[in-house]
């Protein structure tokens, strides 16, 4: 019973804040066509309470779905750009939690498995017989979570390949 009310979800949470606007409203309806004012001062009070509600729930809107997902698209950027030295630090309860972890998961999993596939194909430094005149060899990491210059070809289509030889 406990689980049916709580907000653990952003679906539940818009629910729940959709509910609370139509009573809002229908009580501010209610009291402003009963206050001893005219009807077309009535009618403003209550365009401006409901001015008031709208923008009240884009903040809120702001605060359950814009934040987060900017958040988790920063981090899925860096990702995207084999950049995994940052974690995705979104702390919530609710999906948005649940996918940041899995972000996270995903990154330390790309990463180990990238680090396998270094240490399992060493490359040659500048080997003989190189007719590029240019070195072959891996930029190492810069800072940890950058895969090596390397490896960048293989997993991001937008670098181009360089094969020695």
């Amino acid at each position: 019973m406990k689980e049916l009310f709580s907000l653990r979800t952003v679906r539940k949470k818009i629910l729940m804040l959709s509910k609370l606007a139509g009573i809002a409203l229908i009580f501010s309806y209610v009291l402003s066509t009963g206050l001893p004012v005219g009807e077309d001062v009535s009618f403003l009070l209550w365009l401006g309470f409901v001015l008031l509600l709208v923008l009240g729930i884009d903040f809120f809107m702001g605060c359950f779905i814009t934040k987060p997902i900017d958040r988790l698209n920063a981090s899925a950027k860096r990702m995207a750009g084999l950049d995994f030295s940052v974690p995705c630090n979104l702390a919530s309860a609710d999906e948005f939690g649940e996918l940041s972890a899995s972000l996270n998961t995903m990154a330390e999993n790309l990463q180990r498995a990238l680090a396998c596939l270094e240490d399992a194909n060493p490359v040659p430094t500048n080997p003989a017989g190189s007719r590029s005149g240019r070195s072959c060899a891996p930029l190492r990491r810069r800072s940890p979570g950058r895969i090596s210059a390397f490896w960048l070809p293989l997993f991001h289509p937008a670098v181009p390949r360089h094969r020695p030889g």
